[in-house]
Formats: structure tokens, C-alpha cells, sequence
């Protein structure tokens, strides 16, 4: 059984995906193993970067999502979302972005704010990758 603090790959722990452990114990099943993929996904990447990568935004509640301006189909509220920062961004994020695509169907690099979105989208989503000039 998973709880807020699970390990759930090498560098990931169910913790860093949630902004609390409230919204962890309202967050369905559904969520969890979504979540569960995406940190596998980053995990991937992580080993590539052989740098630590910090989540800024993984799981949202609706209330949360609403209140920060997110889209209201976001991934994030499904756990299929991760927004990610890690030292040296701006210095490799052309390799970084390309390698992302590799195990994301949804990659936007937000070179203003230097963060990378990462999504797994839907199954019948179309992928889509590109910058924001945010």
C-alpha cells in the first residue's frame, strides 16, 4: 500500500507530486498510478541528466488549479503533469528538451521562467512539443 512518503522509483518519493498530504489522501487511485508512470518517465531522465530534478507542479486539485490560472483540462489534475527544474537548464535545455520527448507526449520548455512542462497526455492525444515564451 502506498502512503504520502512511498518511494516509488530511485529519486522520486509520492511526496515531491503533491503540495500536501491532504491532497494526497483525496486524490484517487487513478491519480496515484498515473503518477507512479510519470515519475518512471522522470526517472529516465534524471538517470540521463545525472542531476537532481526538483517537481514544481505535479498533482493539482481543481480548487488549486483554478486558483493559480491552470487550464481546466490540465494534466496535472489527473497526475499525468510534472513541471520540472534542475541546475543548468538554460545551458542544455535544447538536448534536454529532445531527450524529454523520448518518454513525454507533452513537452513545453518555458524559457522565461526556465521550466520544463512534461506530460503523458491521453491515449488517443496527439503529442505536441514547443517553447512558450513565458
Amino acid at each position: 500500500m502506498m502512503d504520502y512518503f512511498t518511494q516509488i522509483t530511485t529519486n522520486f518519493s509520492m511526496n515531491e507530486f503533491f503540495r500536501s498530504e491532504e491532497d494526497f489522501i483525496s486524490s484517487s487511485d487513478g491519480v496515484k498510478a498515473n503518477i507512479v508512470l510519470v515519475s518512471a518517465k522522470l526517472q529516465l531522465f534524471r538517470d540521463y541528466k545525472r542531476t537532481p530534478i526538483i517537481i514544481n507542479s505535479g498533482y493539482r486539485s481543481k480548487l488549486y488549479n483554478a486558483a493559480i490560472g491552470g487550464r481546466q483540462r490540465s494534466y496535472h489534475l489527473d497526475g499525468l503533469a510534472s513541471d520540472i527544474i534542475y541546475n543548468g537548464i538554460s545551458n542544455t535545455w535544447r538536448q534536454d528538451f529532445e531527450e524529454l520527448k523520448k518518454h513525454f507526449k507533452g513537452v513545453i520548455y518555458y524559457p522565461k521562467l526556465l521550466f520544463f512542462h512534461c506530460d503523458l497526455g491521453h491515449r488517443n492525444d496527439r503529442p505536441y512539443h514547443f517553447l512558450n515564451g513565458r
